[in-house]
């Protein structure tokens, strides 16, 4: 018979260890998505649409407030993927 408490460290650190790297990926791509998204949104808005189709929110906006509302976007977008991950009926 093989003794069971030889095992009983590696039982208890391994269960935890393993949630905290798949919460820790989970986080990473939702972040990198946003991130992804975020910046063709702003590529789109800032330099591919013409000038003539743009409602002019950046000639009003200093480059500060405008990089907080992309900042502002990417948040939101990172959020949400954590938490549709996060839940399995989402």
């Amino acid at each position: 018979m093989i003794p069971w408490y030889p095992a009983l460290p590696a039982a208890v650190v391994s269960g935890p260890l393993a949630s905290a790297c798949s919460i820790l990926m989970l986080a990473a791509r939702a972040l990198c998505d946003a991130a992804a998204v975020t910046v063709l949104a702003a590529c789109v808005d800032l330099q591919w649409v013409p000038p003539r189709l743009t409602p002019g929110f950046e000639r009003r906006l200093r480059r500060g407030s405008l990089t907080g509302v992309y900042l502002a976007s990417g948040a939101g977008l990172a959020l949400a993927g954590l938490l549709s991950a996060r839940d399995p009926r989402a």
